[in-house]
This record gives structure tokens, sequence and C-alpha cells, in this order.
């Protein structure tokens, strides 16, 4: 609690310090000293999400958090009064508030992989990208071979008419692409 104010006599009266002094008493006279609860305040800041407004609290209560990614991002960060924090979820908890607080969290772009393979030729290194962006993969087989098929996550897709690359739209997820070639074989007639 903190002082509120300070009444002598019905007057208000300004009082430095935790006293108050009657001076050359003659008289009787009442004092009232009313305090109140202390408010503290949360001030909040999300980047790239979304979080609860700051408010205020009173001394000795709790004040609940929450936040949300915005689509395509995964929390990166929470700092607590300029200092990383450890959360699980999406809410952080001030218990037992005796002080202003302040919470920004952070999220960043979502990073996916794209693993590639070949036999017997060359095909363009695998890499990360970004949630929702687009990722290319070229190949082409070494002298003398031919394409026997393609397979992207696990399923075939086939021989695609002499392509010689792969295009994935869209990234929401890891994905992997595997491109197999064969020695030509030619007929030889007699």
């Amino acid at each position: 609690y903190e002082l509120e104010e300070v009444i002598v006599d019905g007057a208000r009266v300004e009082v430095l310090g935790d006293s108050y002094t009657f001076g050359d008493v003659q008289k009787n006279h009442e004092i009232l000293v009313r305090y109140e609860k202390k408010v503290f305040s949360v001030e909040t800041e999300v980047v790239n999400g979304e979080i609860t407004e700051g408010g205020t609290v009173e001394y000795g209560d709790d004040y609940t958090v929450r936040f949300e990614a915005d689509e395509g991002y995964e929390l990166a960060e929470v700092l607590v009064d300029g200092i990383s924090a450890e959360v699980s979820g999406d809410s952080y908890e001030f218990s037992g508030v005796a002080g202003n607080h302040q919470i920004k969290v952070v999220y960043k772009k979502i990073v996916h992989t794209i693993s590639t393979g070949v036999i017997n030729g060359e095909i363009s290194d695998g890499g990360t990208v970004e949630y929702g962006d687009d990722y290319a993969v070229s190949f082409n087989p070494n002298e003398g071979y031919e394409l026997v098929g393609i397979m992207v996550d696990g399923e075939t897709k086939g021989i695609l008419g002499g392509e010689d690359s792969y295009a994935f739209r869209n990234v929401r997820e890891d994905h992997e692409i595997f491109v197999e070639y064969t020695i030509k074989k030619f007929m030889v007639g007699t």
C-alpha cells in the first residue's frame, strides 16, 4: 500500500515522510490517514503477431499476457523486463506483481528445409525456404543417361516430359525430391 492522503481536523495536509507532528496541542484533534493499494503498469509489445494489450495491475495481483503468431511465423524470443524468458505455450504470467513490467514477444518467419538427391546426374543443392515462398530445384543427367523417374515427398511423380526442374510452390512444410537417371539404351538393327 501507499499513502493516499492525510486529513487533520477535516483538512487535507501535506506530509513529508511517514509521520505527522501535532505542535502545541491545546485541544483534541482528529487525524485520518488513507492508504491505497499500489498500482503498476504492464507494457506489451509484439513483432509479427498479436498480444494482450498492456494495462494496470494492483500490488500483489497476477497479470497474464497472451500472445499469438501471425500465420507463417514462430516464436523467436520473449523478453520480460529486457531479459530473455522461457515460456511454454502462448502466455506469460506476472505473479504477485510488485513493480512495473514490460514484455516483448518476437516471432520469426518459419523456415522449411528442401532436401535433394540424385543418381547418375546432377541436382541443385537443397536448402531452406521461408514459409509461403517458392523453391525451384533443377536437375540434369550425366552424359549418356536419361530420366527414369522423380520422387517428391515419397510419392513417385514419374517422368515429367523431359523436364529439368521441379518447383515447390507456397511451401508450408519440409520437402524432399529424389531424381534417378539410367543409362540410355539403343536398339541396333542388323
